[in-house]
């Protein structure tokens, strides 16, 4: 009797083994199918964010002929937006009225390039486009700063001017 007991305390303890190794195995098979849907999820947002992104920019025909100092005033470090972040600015309001703005357009037709240029360098105005860096600048005469945004995304903002072959 006694040895019967042993092997049934061994049989015991070898199936409480197995039955700990089966949840962690389910465990971990939950977690990873979770992360996956996670990622996919992010994934196909981040495509609809790219789609929002790269509709073509309807600059307005009328454009703005002036510029206040209040759009060249200095203004804290402008970071650079997330794609996420570009997507949410497109679809505001903030974005239409920033568009109208514009004070002419920049195009480079061999990388398919054609932007808004806007009066003074905040976020807001690089968002949409290039934006000029100083007031006093007139085109044709001299340097004209532009500034703008590489986000790493081809037909996002100037991410495609690395395509451009260097002219001597």
């Amino acid at each position: 009797m006694e040895k019967r007991t042993v092997t049934h305390g061994k049989k015991a303890k070898k199936n409480r083994k197995k039955g700990i190794g089966l949840i962690i195995l389910f465990g971990l098979f939950f977690i990873f199918v979770g992360f996956g849907a996670t990622l996919f999820a992010q994934n196909r947002l981040a495509q609809a964010d790219l789609k929002t992104i790269k509709q073509e920019t309807v600059i307005p025909t009328k454009l703005s002929a002036t510029t206040t100092k209040a759009d060249y005033q200095k203004s804290d470090l402008v970071e650079q937006p997330t794609i996420r972040e570009l997507s949410e600015f497109r679809k505001s309001d903030a974005y239409q009225k920033t568009l109208n703005k514009a004070i002419g357009t920049i195009e480079i037709t061999e990388i398919g390039l054609k932007l808004p240029i806007l009066g003074g360098t905040n976020a807001a105005n690089l968002n949409v486009g290039a934006t000029t860096y100083r007031q006093d600048q007139e085109v044709g005469k001299g340097n004209f700063v532009l500034l703008g945004h590489n986000m790493g995304e081809s037909g996002v903002l100037f991410s495609d001017l690395y395509q451009l072959k260097k002219v001597i």
